[in-house]
């Protein structure tokens, strides 16, 4: 069993059907064939490095479908790969080696450049014992997530999770989706859910478009008729905002969803006209599964909306004792399932905190309604920024850290063209220079973690223990504004 075999399957299936594409990109369109031929080749280049099943190597590789080419080619020969975007960076667990395209240097283990010539379209198969067969429980892939304290975790998928999840994607992405054979993907493969679109639509001998700069995927729709986008709300909204700005004819997709809980509803209204009318919301708590899920039209007005708990899964929302509270009472969301990872690797600490009892607590507040809808408090799903490492928690640390800083917290909130911003709400020592605060920011986050509005408090609410009570930010700032 490997959970990259069906593609080969499809390569035999559909060999001169589009499988992958990347506008923009050195390889813009790849078929199966060439995605068989090329996977191949590269497996005969990492074979003669002496790279041996079961090693652990990162890949950090920019161009997207070289970056799904290797992880094909690794996962094939049994080697787990955990992605990332991080250079000269250490990682949260220990590894083997490096996977790069440009020089990398990493101490402790060994450096692979892998050269996207690799990628040759000579047609020559792979000697039979080279091909690894794994067994259900065998770890096949790694993923960093964001941790509880603003650092990074990372999680082990077996073989049986990752196939299970597969297999459960058509109960989360919606109703449309499992029908549609061309779909677009605005998440990097660095994250469980883009990895798993990557496989599941290969599996099923689908096409791939990876998602790089907004207008070319936007020109990519209608090129070759894509049916379906997978993104955070954030970016569809960016290929929503991109129609706009460019206006012409374009083909309406099938269905949208959107990784991350309801934004403002101005957001969905205007991904829902400018993309597709079938908007579907969900969360997804890589740890555990996916969660919960359903139409955004749905949640209209309902904030924090993030779907209704998929079968398979338990959401309980418990109080500080551990006693279950009943529909409509907020508290600390604890999930359950059969799908999901049972500790971090290599954190100990953080393992005691998420995995209680059989059940994992993702650090969010909520309730659940009568019906089963879960809505959450202000959390990092919220911002539909998915896959990025830095948590909600990291900014307020980062922030918390400047001199002129007492107190903050920080939450999306709707912008007046309908859109999510960072807003940082901050108690300072002295004057608030909000301009050297976002270039503090600048230095230490990613572009889109930078909060985009300062806004200066003599106090802040907090909760039970101390800590800033971000669901009551919202009326704080209203009531400055008024």
């Amino acid at each position: 069993m490997n959970v990259v075999e069906p593609v080969f399957i499809q390569s035999e299936n559909k060999p001169s059907e589009l499988a992958l594409c990347a506008p923009g990109t050195d390889f813009n369109i790849v078929s199966y064939a060439r995605l068989r031929r090329s996977v191949n080749s590269i497996c005969r280049r990492f074979i003669s490095t002496g790279i041996a099943p079961r090693n652990r190597f990162a890949v950090v590789i920019d161009d997207p479908i070289f970056h799904a080419m290797v992880l094909i080619a690794l996962t094939r020969l049994g080697v787990v790969t955990i992605s990332g975007e991080r250079r000269g960076m250490a990682w949260p667990v220990k590894l083997d080696g490096v996977i790069a395209d440009k020089p990398y240097e990493f101490p402790g283990g060994r450096t692979i450049l892998a050269d996207p010539a690799w990628a040759t379209d000579e047609d020559q198969a792979i000697e039979e014992k080279y091909l690894y067969r794994a067994a259900p429980d065998e770890v096949c892939r790694l993923f960093s997530i964001s941790g509880r304290n603003g650092g990074e975790n990372v999680i082990a998928m077996t073989n049986r999770m990752m196939t299970t999840r597969l297999d459960r994607q058509k109960l989360f992405l919606g109703p449309r989706a499992p029908f549609c054979d061309r779909t677009c993907l605005d998440l990097p493969l660095t994250t469980p859910l883009g990895f798993q679109v990557l496989l599941a639509t290969l599996w099923r001998g689908g096409a791939l478009v990876m998602a790089r700069d907004e207008r070319k995927t936007v020109a990519a729709l209608t090129t070759y008729g894509v049916e379906n986008l997978v993104a955070s709300l954030k970016g569809a909204l960016r290929l929503a905002e991109a129609i706009e700005n460019h206006p012409g004819s374009y083909p309406a997709l099938e269905a949208v969803f959107s990784a991350g809980t309801m934004g403002s509803q101005l957001t969905s209204e205007r991904v829902r006209a400018q993309l597709c009318p079938n908007l579907t919301i969900g969360y997804v708590a890589a740890d555990a599964t996916m969660v919960a899920s359903m139409p955004a039209h749905f949640a209209s007005g309902v904030s924090g909306a993030a779907g209704y708990v998929l079968p398979g899964v338990t959401v309980e929302i418990v109080d500080e004792q551990g006693r279950v509270l009943p529909p409509g009472n907020e508290g600390t969301v604890r999930i359950r399932s059969d799908y999901g990872v049972t500790e971090y690797l290599e954190n100990p600490a953080d393992t005691q905190l998420a995995f209680r009892g059989g059940w994992f607590y993702p650090g969010d507040r909520g309730r659940l309604t009568r019906d089963n809808m879960l809505i959450l408090g202000a959390s990092a799903e919220n911002l539909g920024i998915v896959g990025n490492q830095t948590a909600i928690e990291k900014i307020e640390d980062i922030l918390s850290e400047h001199a002129n800083v007492v107190q903050c917290g920080v939450l999306a909130i709707a912008n007046e063209a309908g859109g999510d911003e960072l807003c940082a709400f901050v108690v300072p020592r002295s004057y608030l220079d909000v301009e050297a605060l976002r270039n503090y920011c600048k230095a230490r986050l990613p572009s889109d973690l930078v909060p985009s509005r300062f806004v200066a408090f003599f106090d802040l609410p907090k909760g039970d223990k101390g800590k800033v009570d971000r669901a009551k930010l919202p009326a704080l700032l209203k009531n400055k504004l008024n």
